[in-house]
């Protein structure tokens, strides 16, 4: 394989500082497979898009499923939860509505299968665009390739078919446009396009008109400190980028619930119950791999940055402070920072002083004959490594656990499932919260469960009316009958103190019983 080894070329991010004496080392782009460039991007979208691919579906996207079924039924947006019986908090707000419909259409075609496939399309073209973005700042496809792949691992446990990962791919497609500095008006239009679906898509929507603030702020100081405040109101780039700001919050609004989107987004981040029961709501720490990535990665950034001759400009502090702070405050926001800071640990990177045995290996590298016969060869290993995860092929990879084969994660009740839809039993059920969604998507609208994945949806009494009969509070039976609920499905593993004492007790009887659930209904009241 061919390292192609440019002359002096200064990075040329948005930001930039002049280029260090050394000049950097280039991977330029020679056109067609036979390129060592392919075989970098090829690798650097690898693990982006086979991760989501060979994972089974869990999590949120059950419910989302269902919504997007149910919506299309019915041909309009839904007014209520019809998925949960106990009461809800008064106001709903259905603010995912775009990504239920995004997800599900796939599903309705092509099954679960086109779900983790369309889910993979987004996570691969998402960190694409982390790709381009440090290969233009740092001028080194290797290194951009490098810096990539270190930013996939940070949110490797992230990147699960659910609303979030959409906003990760808009994110990203702002930031591109932000930092373009080419065809300003179109670029304006596609901002306030990917704000105002970003809107109807997650809560996280404020994060694009937040990139763009500080982008505008570091922006303004830079040019004060160097030119004046007069010329901070003058110049076209900051011009650009508040016209970019004021389209962005207006697009905010282009949303079926108005000002109420924002007070959801409100009520999801200050929720207590979010906040203490939910573990990807925590604080991040080193007591997890997503906490030990996170902070690994503030080193090498840290490192890098100390290690760089390139000034570090008033734009980039803001960007590390800003979301660095994000990624402290939850676990689930520890992507963001990858998404934001990758850029700039690549352009450090690349002007940081090489040891004398590196920049041997780099000009022997670049010395060395093209081997247009290799590229090609390592591209079609990938390519096929990445074809033997499809979803439709999967089970055949006998390099995949057995726990992977799947498309619906182990941890979801299955059996239990199946049981319930053969039976007519009675309709309200008592569920473990973590299996709400699966057994919403597989069950309704024969069965309601009582909670799912979605929190903010019931006050905080209902809450507290499901960890005390979960954890077999005294009061357990007077709150099921408080609830109407005559029907019980439970976990062995969270709720297993309950299932002891349904089992003992004369008023439920069991007629389900598996490794992961047990299946009670109500014999008297």
């Amino acid at each position: 394989m061919d390292d192609e080894v440019a002359g002096p070329v200064a990075a040329a991010g948005p930001h930039s500082s002049p280029a260090s004496p050394r000049p950097p080392l280039i991977l330029s782009w020679s056109k067609g497979p036979a390129s060592i460039a392919t075989v970098w991007v090829l690798l650097a979208l690898f693990v982006p898009f086979v991760f989501p691919t060979s994972n089974p579906i869990q999590g949120d996207i059950w419910w989302s499923l269902k919504s997007g079924e149910v919506m299309v039924e019915r041909g309009g947006l839904l007014a209520e939860d019809p998925f949960t019986f106990s009461p809800h908090t008064p106001g709903f707000v259905n603010a995912q509505w775009l990504a239920q419909l995004i997800y599900y259409l796939p599903s309705r075609f092509l099954g679960l299968e086109g779900v983790a496939f369309v889910n993979a399309l987004v996570v691969a073209a998402t960190f694409g665009l982390v790709l381009a973005l440090a290969w233009r700042r740092c001028h080194n496809l290797r290194l951009a390739a490098v810096c990539t792949m270190l930013a996939t691992g940070v949110a490797a446990t992230n990147l699960n078919p659910r609303a979030q990962t959409l906003g990760f791919l808009l994110f990203m497609l702002s930031s591109w446009l932000l930092t373009r500095g080419q065809r300003p008006g179109w670029s304006l239009l596609a901002l306030a396009g990917i704000e105002a679906a970003w809107t109807n898509i997650h809560g996280s929507f404020f994060l694009g008109p937040a990139l763009t603030l500080l982008l505008l702020a570091g922006g303004a100081l830079e040019v004060a400190v160097t030119r004046g405040l007069r010329a901070a109101v003058t110049t076209p780039r900051l011009r650009f980028l508040g016209l970019a700001l004021g389209g962005q919050a207006l697009a905010t609004l282009a949303t079926p619930y108005g000002l109420a989107t924002y007070d959801y987004v409100r009520r999801i981040g200050t929720d207590p119950i979010i906040r203490n029961l939910i573990t990807e709501w925590w604080p991040t720490t080193v007591q997890d791999i997503t906490g030990l990535a996170f902070f690994g990665s503030v080193a090498v950034t840290l490192a890098a940055l100390g290690w760089s001759r390139r000034r570090l400009s008033a734009t980039d502090v803001l960007l590390l402070v800003a979301f660095a702070t994000l990624g402290l405050q939850t676990v689930r926001n520890v992507v963001w920072w990858a998404l934001a800071t990758t850029p700039i640990l690549a352009e450090h990177l690349v002007q940081a002083p090489l040891p004398a045995w590196l920049r041997r290996l780099a000009a022997r590298q670049g010395a060395a004959p093209r081997r247009p016969a290799a590229n090609v060869l390592v591209a079609g290993l990938i390519v096929l490594a990445m074809a033997s995860a499809l979803p439709w092929v999967k089970d055949r990879n006998p390099l995949l656990p057995s726990d992977k084969l799947g498309m619906v994660a182990p941890g979801e009740p299955q059996g239990a499932a199946a049981f319930l839809l053969a039976q007519q039993l009675p309709a309200r059920m008592l569920n473990h919260q973590g299996w709400g969604g699966y057994l919403d998507w597989r069950l309704w609208p024969r069965y309601q469960t009582m909670v799912d994945g979605r929190i903010e949806i019931h006050p905080p009494s209902v809450w507290q009316d499901y960890l005390y009969i979960s954890f077999g509070h005294a009061t357990w039976q007077e709150r099921l009958d408080h609830y109407g609920i005559d029907l019980l499905v439970l976990s062995k593993e969270h709720q297993g103190e309950l299932v002891t004492l349904a089992g003992a007790s004369p008023r439920w009887r069991l007629v389900y019983d598996d490794q992961q659930a047990a299946v009670f209904v109500r014999t008297e009241r």
